[in-house]
């Protein structure tokens, strides 16, 4: 691995606001995992540098930003020549004599650990802006400012604020999309609720990995995927009790349970009564 230190300032521990900066020029640098308790703001500069997060590889192209979460594991590579910038910061202490909303956010966010990593693409429109602050952050040593280590201060509490302001539009797209994929959801089980599906059957159709769709579904419906295929298939065997003369264990069968003792537990729990006495009651109201 060849590696050469273009700039550097180390971590001032003396100071209030401890950060580092360090600009570097990697060659054939191969992955080491490894932690850090502090945040770290990574911009590549030229070349491609391959990031390792929770089992997820992240390319890193010209000028792509990526900010790796305090005590998450990961290790770089570099297989050609690449240039990046990369800054330290604790953000628990940044907050001292911080009064922003916005920050306070993102430090909840950031402590939460709801974000192992932020990515912003070249693409992304507030990637520009936050090249701006780094580019003058990292400009800031060189030109022996007075008072450097507070104006240092201020330009990464203004990356968080970006930076906020970049989730909650992300925040507010994944909430259009999610809603979108329970649509597609609920509208297949609707049809299907009669069948054996299962979970990836739904998930599969919504598009999605079992896991996440699992995640997503409870989140956003508060009950389980299971418990709401249990909820169709019981107002589907409601309807049946109260509509036909079909024996129950045949309702039991066609409406998607796998054994007759199994429609009962569940009727019970949610109906509060067999199915053969919500069928009484119902029979003679409709009568």
């Amino acid at each position: 691995m060849t590696k050469r230190i273009i700039m550097e300032k180390l971590f001032h521990e003396s100071t209030p606001f401890p950060y580092s900066l360090q600009k570097c020029e990697v060659e054939d640098m191969e992955p080491v995992c490894h932690i850090h308790p502090h945040c770290q703001i990574t911009q590549n500069l030229k070349g491609k540098i391959a990031y390792r997060i929770d089992e997820q590889q992240i390319w890193l192209e010209e000028g792509d930003i990526l900010l790796i979460n305090s005590h998450i594991p990961h290790a770089c590579e570099a297989e050609k020549k690449s240039i990046r910038r990369n800054m330290g910061f604790y953000p628990e202490m940044l907050e001292v004599g911080t009064y922003c909303k916005a920050y306070d956010s993102f430090l909840r966010i950031l402590y939460s650990n709801m974000y192992p990593y932020i990515l912003l693409k070249k693409v992304d429109c507030d990637r520009m802006h936050i090249t701006e602050i780094l580019e003058e952050i990292f400009s800031i040593p060189e030109k022996g400012y007075i008072a450097a280590d507070g104006l240092i201060h201020n330009r990464i509490v203004d990356i968080s604020i970006a930076l906020i302001q970049w989730m909650v539009k992300k925040e507010n797209k994944d909430i259009q999309r999610i809603n979108g994929v329970l649509c597609r959801s609920m509208e297949y089980i609707e049809a299907n609720c009669r069948e054996a599906i299962q979970i990836r059957d739904v998930a599969e159709a919504a598009g999605l990995n079992p896991s996440y769709f699992s995640h997503c579904f409870k989140k956003n419906m508060g009950i389980s995927f299971k418990q709401y295929l249990n909820r169709k298939r019981l107002e589907a065997a409601a309807i049946e009790l109260t509509t036909t003369e079909e024996q129950i264990s045949y309702i039991a069968f066609s409406c998607g349970f796998g054994s007759v003792t199994s429609f009962y537990q569940n009727f019970m729990d949610f109906y509060k009564l067999s199915p053969k006495r919500f069928r009484e009651l119902n029979t003679k109201i409709t009568s």
